[in-house]
């Protein structure tokens, strides 16, 4: 979790064992700002499948995600380039690969708090983050429950990849 100045300036902030507060002048704007902040979450993705990489070799398992596509994600939307329809293969087949380690590890170890927000895929879809930002929360609202089951889909093997990125690029234009 990545927090504004006004968060850690709270009087009764509490820092927890799992937060970074990073103060910097370096970022000026608030697209920049949230750039950012997701950018920590797909380093925290591939943080997380590296440990579940690790953990497959030490049980000589051939499951193995490849965490290359995510490091692109992240100069992609720093650089508010959107990824090619190769890439964005790339991306949701390793997502798939991801959420079926995730199935096959229910009740072992919970991962609900581990998903990739929307706004990183929007923009890897091409929609800039300054553009989400400024949208009215309930046009927000709306794009993500117009994009959730169609995201659902896709993770569950319900809908192939290329179909998907067809109907998301629908939802998204």
């Amino acid at each position: 979790m990545v927090l504004n100045q006004t968060q850690t300036k709270k009087d009764n902030f509490e820092l927890t064992w799992n937060h970074i507060v990073l103060e910097t002048n370096f970022f000026l704007f608030s697209e920049e700002i949230e750039a950012f902040s997701h950018n920590v979450n797909l380093l925290e993705m591939i943080a997380i499948i590296g440990k579940i990489n690790k953990m497959a070799k030490s049980i000589n398992s051939d499951c193995q995600i490849n965490t290359g596509i995510y490091f692109n994600a992240i100069e992609s939307v720093f650089n508010e380039t959107p990824f090619d329809d190769k890439q964005l293969e790339e991306y949701f087949t390793q997502q798939q690969a991801f959420y079926k380690f995730v199935d096959n590890a229910k009740g072992l170890i919970d991962f609900d708090m581990v998903q990739i927000p929307f706004e990183i895929e929007f923009a890897l879809f091409g929609k800039k983050l300054s553009e989400y930002v400024e949208l009215e929360n309930d046009e927000k609202e709306n794009l993500n429950n117009a994009y959730l089951p169609l995201v659902d889909k896709v993770q569950h093997r319900t809908i192939e990849i290329k179909e998907f990125i067809k109907k998301a690029k629908q939802i998204l234009s």
